[in-house]
């Protein structure tokens, strides 16, 4: 698989540019165009948003994107990038529920000192 990087590193220096440079225009991260040339994607984000990346790199390069995107590992089962599971809202509907009380209870304490001036 050390065909990916090099390909892309090998037409990049070709065309005498610079990482830098190809961050400016493709407004791919220097970061995930250097992680490609590398072949380091763990630090990739998913699949599918790698793709992408690359297809855009590869298209910037004059390379067909298509046979590169073949080479790119599928995302490993490591949790990275699994959704959250289910009830993973609850915390958010416990804050939801306490700030509810507090307003109500904020409304009423309103209320009461408001019937108080009015004696």
């Amino acid at each position: 698989m050390a065909e990916l990087g090099a390909t892309l590193r090998d037409a990049r220096l070709r065309r005498n540019v610079s990482l830098a440079e190809a961050e400016r225009d493709t407004r791919v991260r220097q970061v995930f165009l250097a992680a490609l040339e590398q072949e380091r994607f763990d630090l990739l984000p998913p699949r599918t948003y790698a793709q992408g990346l690359l297809w855009v790199y590869a298209r910037y390069l004059g390379l067909d994107p298509n046979p590169l995107v073949e080479q790119l590992p599928p995302d490993q089962e490591d949790g990275r990038h699994q959704p959250p599971q289910s009830g993973g809202m609850g915390w958010m509907a416990a804050v939801f529920f306490v700030l509810l009380i507090l307003a109500v209870a904020a409304i009423a304490g309103v209320c009461s000192a408001q019937r108080l001036l009015d004696r």
